[in-house]
């Protein structure tokens, strides 16, 4: 239950069945529990798949913070300004 790869697989999960919600208290435990920058890009998707863009862009920014070369994050920052 302390494994942040778990829970970001978790979070995958509900974010591809539609569960924003679950996906966004899935990513977050993983990013409580030492996730990097993967974690941070999910917890963006998540918060964006709410309508809270804000929140999203925060998350994506964070990712890049953690690894400057994660495409994806730049990808979803460029694709939301």
């Amino acid at each position: 239950p302390h494994e942040p790869w778990g829970w970001h697989g978790r979070g995958d999960c509900m974010q591809l069945s539609g569960d924003y919600a679950g996906a966004l208290e899935a990513y977050q435990k993983a990013v409580d529990f030492g996730g990097g920058s993967f974690s941070h890009f999910g917890l963006g998707n998540a918060h964006n798949g709410l309508g809270d863009v804000t929140s999203a862009e925060a998350a994506w920014r964070q990712a890049l913070d953690l690894d400057p070369e994660l495409e994806m994050a730049k990808r979803a920052l460029s694709s939301d300004s």
